[in-house]
């Protein structure tokens, strides 16, 4: 009896996945025509420095457009966050004459996040970042698009948009009645070498409908079509421009207390009592120091993001663990609890924060956002 010759199998080949222009930069005359032509759209805010001057360079160069992105969206992040941030996110917002607008999470924290998922996030899985700010700010474009509907012939800002220049050849599957959002954050160039490759502005396609709607081949088209694009107006800001801004606006009261921490004098104690013994003070008197009068305006904290952040360098989670103890033990103990290191590469653990700040492996002085925030 012969044996069959093996069957042969052939696999298909998958469609080449469209390629999405950006724009590395943009001229004034395009800001001003992209603010035109599209239909609305919103800020980020966390209530940091850059989240400022975000809100204050879209509403100066916004103009007669500002009503269509004067809303401020916050992601609130309970029990991570540095105290008062999200009153902090209100004022500034309405400081400048946004409507503020908060989202959360309904699936819980992020704390609880970190639990049930027994890992920290990374720079491979940033579900701190996606889950529980992108994905809950980007509700909002949503719940917009649902109130507008499907666009039609001349109910469309868009209906301007040169979508030949903006799409490439997908133009025509997409139509001039797709509405376009704008999807704004306060990511800059020098807070990272990832942020640096940034374009100033990209399509999102995750949240464009009417990219999703096309199949891989380039052929199918769908009902609902929405373009969100993602625009970074402060991408080429420096870091001392950000600071001279935020300074300029509200006489410089707008600011998070964080930032203005008086890292000297807690040097100057460490060093005149000894670091261990300092490290065994109660939380308030800590953050009385810290808080106490001559220190360095911006001499603190570089970042107001999670009071512990996995892209922080040593120095700062050292610095905001003198000012949140408990909030720094709730992390110890939930990093014992999934035995994951908070830098699983290269297995360190954040419970080792007060140990290595005591025998002075990590010292505060120096705390700088670039080259060491690396996101």
């Amino acid at each position: 009896m012969s044996k069959s010759k093996p069957r042969r199998i052939v696999r298909k080949s998958k469609p080449q996945r469209p390629t999405w222009p950006t724009w590395p930069t943009l001229t004034p005359a395009q800001r001003e025509e992209l603010l035109c032509v599209t239909d609305g759209g919103h800020v980020h805010t966390s209530g940091g420095k850059d989240s400022l001057a975000l809100l204050s360079a879209v509403q100066r160069l916004a103009g007669q457009q500002f009503e269509k992105f004067s809303t401020a969206v916050h992601a609130i992040l309970p029990d991570v966050e540095w105290p008062g941030v999200t009153e902090l996110a209100r004022r500034q917002a309405e400081y400048l004459g946004y409507t503020f607008e908060t989202v959360q999470r309904s699936q819980g924290s992020l704390l609880e996040h970190f639990e049930q998922r027994g890992k920290f996030s990374d720079a491979q899985n940033r579900f701190c970042t996606s889950d529980h700010k992108t994905a809950q700010c980007l509700k909002v474009i949503t719940a917009r698009d649902r109130v507008l509907g499907p666009a039609t012939a001349g109910s469309s800002s868009s209906a301007n948009i040169d979508l030949p220049a903006v799409l490439g050849p997908w133009a025509d599957q997409i139509g001039p009645d797709t509405r376009v959002y704008l999807n704004i954050l306060g990511m800059r160039a020098d807070e990272s070498p990832a942020r640096a490759k940034l374009p100033e502005l990209a399509i999102d396609e995750k949240w464009s409908t009417a990219l999703r709607a096309i199949d891989r081949g380039g052929a199918q088209i769908g009902t609902r079509r929405r373009l969100v694009l993602r625009w970074l107006p402060i991408h080429a800001w420096t870091e001392a421009e950000v600071q001279k801004h935020c300074d300029e606006i509200g006489d410089g009261d707008l600011t998070h207390f964080a930032y203005h921490l008086n890292v000297k004098a807690m040097e100057e104690v460490m060093a005149a009592e000894g670091r261990k013994a300092v490290l065994q003070k109660p939380q308030d008197e800590l953050r009385a120091i810290l808080r106490s009068p001559g220190g360095v305006r911006w001499g603190g904290m570089p970042r107001l993001s999670c009071a512990f952040c996995i892209f922080a360098p040593k120095p700062a989670l050292a610095l905001a663990m003198l000012y949140n103890r408990d909030m720094w033990g709730t992390y110890r103990d939930l990093e014992a609890r999934i035995d994951f290191s908070w830098h699983n590469r290269q297995k360190w653990r954040i419970g080792a924060l007060e140990r290595d700040l005591g025998s002075g492996l990590i010292q505060l002085g120096g705390l700088t956002t670039a080259g060491q925030w690396n996101m």
